[in-house]
């Protein structure tokens, strides 16, 4: 454990902000998740885009100091997100970290990202994912070859046994995203006009890249998913063509062509955005088609 007097230094300093809206349940995971972290004092805003399941009342009775920000119920998660910055700029934060409702950190996750910014205080970390239930790493960030049109997850370019540390990606999700606050000093803050939902973190970490910032994915920062919480799952627990449609253009989905388009046409090179960009949506609109016939396949098959 990490010592009270480094953690008042260090943890002081940083903000966690977690948007959430009508997820009561997952929501007290999460923040019972980090009450049980080695270090203490950060501070914890929860913004509550509308929530009419109970989600505010609950978490003030259990966790009296956590923030409580409210909104209409029509912030979705980059605007809920930038409500949640803008609080804690204010209140002197130095470090933003965004998690989402449906995780729970490791007890050790918040120490491993402090020494990470310890050694690299200007730079952007990313987590490492496992799904909850089997235990099975789910996401780790990924880089893009903007010159051949692939993106690669770095769980198929790292070998497990050498995840450890930090390593160089080039965009983050918002799953788990360490940002100091220079960046959105650079920067800006989420671009909530044009991404409101999906999108709007790798966007946002593009960015920070181009403006010089190192982005790194931290595999020692853990946290565990509940994937079948994802908007991406919900399209995918039953294929139709209005699963594919919501696949394809859903603002809950991190497929949507809207956004890979707004994304590829900001920060792919334009020597290679005519093949990049085609490449892309050939590979989003086939996947699910491909998942669907294999679906059918195992159907029929087990008849």
């Amino acid at each position: 454990m990490i010592s009270d007097d480094h953690a008042r230094i260090k943890v002081g300093t940083v903000h966690i902000v977690i948007p959430v809206h009508n997820r009561k349940d997952y929501t007290l995971k999460c923040l019972r998740s980090l009450q049980r972290q080695t270090v203490v004092g950060f501070h914890v805003t929860v913004v509550d885009d509308g929530s009419t399941d109970g989600t505010g009342a609950a978490v003030r009775a259990e966790f009296p100091s956590v923030t409580i920000l409210q909104g209409d119920g029509n912030l979705w998660w980059a605007a809920a997100m930038n409500m949640g910055i803008e609080h804690a700029i204010g209140m002197g934060a130095q470090y933003v970290l965004s998690l989402n409702d449906d995780l729970e950190v490791r007890d050790d996750y918040m120490e491993k990202m402090i020494f990470w910014a310890e050694q690299k205080p200007d730079a952007l970390f990313g987590s490492y994912v496992f799904d909850i239930h089997t235990k099975r790493p789910y996401s780790a960030s990924r880089r893009v070859d903007w010159r051949t049109g692939k993106s690669h997850s770095l769980l198929t370019i790292v070998p497990e046994e050498d995840r450890r540390g930090l390593c160089k990606a080039t965009d983050l999700p918002g799953i788990g995203l360490w940002v100091p606050s220079e960046v959105f000093s650079a920067i800006g803050l989420f671009d909530a006009k044009h991404l409101p939902h999906y999108g709007a973190d790798n966007d946002f970490t593009l960015r920070a890249g181009e403006h010089g910032f190192e982005v790194y994915c931290n595999f020692d920062a853990l946290l565990y998913s509940y994937v079948e919480a994802s908007g991406q799952y919900e399209c995918r627990k039953t294929y139709s063509l209005g699963n594919y449609w919501r696949y394809l253009f859903g603002i809950k989905s991190a497929k949507n062509l809207r956004n890979f388009t707004i994304i590829a046409f900001r920060h792919c090179p334009k020597r290679y955005l005519l093949w990049f960009w085609v490449r892309g949506v050939v590979r989003q609109t086939g996947a699910y088609v491909i998942d669907w016939v294999r679906s059918l396949w195992r159907d029929y098959a087990t008849r």
